[in-house]
């Protein structure tokens, strides 16, 4: 709440004791290898939701080595990661420019195909120089989300307020699977990676011709 109203000074030493205090009430018996705090036990949510927390706090200050180690200990526990930390790690190692561990993520979760998966991939394999490879996940992504890759080589975004009636995402909704609203939140926050990869814009566009 201190967060939400701007003072990010008092909100952010809440997180940081709250995440203390987790840490502090782990059992020394406890063993990340073999025990798991699963997400679906009701008790067991307070504790992940600190440590999400924790995570996004040092992702603002730019700490993305530390974050990903405070995620990385939310999938041991919680390996149906319903609070979907795979996808802050993979924002993450954009950040630290490591595309051979998003390809490396993306393998552990060969089944997921989300918008962040599907071009993830697509852009870490562009990075890596593995031009076919992107191609052949660009063609993937586009089936699943043609949306996204219409947004991605655009020269001007504008959200499309107009796709439905219902207001979407700023009420904690978030957007439709699929939708042009989507593409446009996707582009949106992973501009910044995108944007860095050159020619990326004509590879998409040539992938298609």
């Amino acid at each position: 709440m201190y967060n939400d109203i701007g003072k990010s000074i008092e909100g952010n030493a809440l997180i940081t004791k709250a995440h203390r205090i987790a840490i502090e009430a782990i059992p020394e018996d406890f063993n990340i290898e073999i025990d798991q705090l699963h997400w679906n036990n009701l008790e067991n949510r307070p504790f992940l939701r600190v440590i999400h927390c924790y995570g996004l706090e040092l992702m603002k200050e730019q700490n993305f080595e530390k974050a990903i180690k405070e995620f990385e200990f939310i999938l041991k526990i919680n390996p149906n990661d319903n609070q979907g930390v795979r996808y802050l790690i993979i924002d993450c190692l954009f950040h630290l420019n490591k595309p051979d561990k998003i390809l490396a993520l993306c393998k552990l979760y060969h089944n997921d195909n989300s918008v962040e998966f599907l071009y993830g991939k697509v852009l870490a394999s562009y990075l890596l120089g593995k031009k076919s490879t992107a191609k052949r996940q660009l063609i993937k992504a586009k089936e699943a989300f043609p949306f996204v890759a219409d947004e991605l080589v655009k020269t001007s975004h504008v959200f499309p307020f107009d796709e439905f009636e219902h207001q979407y995402g700023m009420d904690g909704y978030g957007y439709p699977i699929g939708s042009r609203q989507q593409a446009f939140d996707y582009w949106n926050t992973t501009q910044k990676f995108w944007d860095k990869a050159i020619d990326v814009k004509k590879f998409i566009k040539n992938s298609f011709r």
